[in-house]
């Protein structure tokens, strides 16, 4: 059996146009992203990933054809998050358009 190598591979990986991040004051750091991603043929991705400090985050996606449709829905999922009134309370930590 041969050692397997590591080596770098070049990602094209799409740049998120809007991320929203959400942070939590608790233990373990819990965290709330949701970004908005172009695909290279037509229509969008809404990355939703949840989670906290040293576990793996939990990931669902959507898709759109439109930009505006999709920021429609990552408005909707911060939203839902912001507007709890008990559990795990959010804050906006950080908004990228």
């Amino acid at each position: 059996m041969q050692n397997e190598i590591q080596q770098d591979l070049p990602l094209d990986m799409p740049t998120p146009l809007s991320v929203i991040r959400l942070t939590a004051h608790s233990p373990r750091q819990a965290f709330y992203i949701v970004e908005v991603i172009r695909l290279a043929g037509a229509g969008y991705v809404i990355q939703k990933s949840l989670g906290a400090q040293g576990a793996k985050p939990v990931v669902e996606t959507w898709f759109r054809l439109s930009y505006a449709s999709a920021l429609q829905k990552q408005q909707m999922l911060v939203k839902l998050k912001l507007c709890k009134k008990r559990g795990r309370l959010y804050q906006i930590q950080s908004e990228k358009r």
